[in-house]
């Protein structure tokens, strides 16, 4: 819905960005933005739910793929969800966005999003900048270690857990998870600031 946001010309004229995590567009759907709308998007290397490459794939399913079985046979730039669907590739959507906004790295080159702080380090943050783009909008794309769940999780995703060598410094799991939530919401919201909407609609 996060990328839907700036496909479709009549929300992409009110929303200036959007953050997604584990998100990715359906085979057949990787649409190019319509109107001026940055997104920065957020890829568990390990999640076979919505893989951002086939290299995420659960075990059963590359399997499937490299014998064939089922008809399992990936259209190109599309990875295989654990339940069977086809999902575009990171890499696909990041090209498709960058030319169609025009951004001055459309190969794409790494940045750190938040210095070395305890977030960035522990969970394996690396993120590739494709943008300045045109009027002003930006495209990022980070991966980080885990599967289907938000980038503070360093664990498989199971009932929201958090890593303790991570936050350390805090004292209860409330404390954790808020100072979580907090440093997860500054790095999108950071973007979001950068990239205002330059150009509102008017009736």
């Amino acid at each position: 819905m996060t990328e839907m946001i700036g496909e479709d010309s009549r929300t992409a004229s009110l929303f200036a960005a959007g953050a997604q995590v584990s998100g990715a567009p359906l085979h057949g759907h990787n649409k190019p933005p319509t109107g001026a709308y940055s997104l920065m998007s957020f890829r568990g290397n390990r999640d076979d739910t919505i893989p951002y490459a086939a290299s995420a794939e659960s075990p059963v399913i590359k399997a499937k793929v490299a014998t064939g079985e089922a008809g399992v046979r990936p259209p190109n730039g599309t990875a295989v969800s654990a339940d069977g669907f086809y999902y575009v590739v990171e890499r696909e959507v990041m090209a498709v966005w960058a030319k169609a906004g025009h951004c001055l790295n459309p190969a794409g080159i790494p940045f750190d999003p938040y210095g070395v702080g305890v977030w960035g380090k522990p969970i394996g943050l690396n993120c590739t900048v494709y943008g300045p783009c045109a009027e002003g909008t930006g495209l990022v794309s980070c991966l980080f270690r885990g599967k289907h769940h938000m980038p503070w999780n360093d664990c498989e995703g199971k009932g929201g857990c958090l890593d303790p060598q991570s936050w350390k410094n805090h004292t209860t799991a409330q404390e954790n998870r808020v100072f979580a939530h907090n440093v997860f919401n500054r790095v999108a919201f950071n973007f979001m600031l950068a990239h205002p909407k330059l150009n509102l609609a008017s009736d």
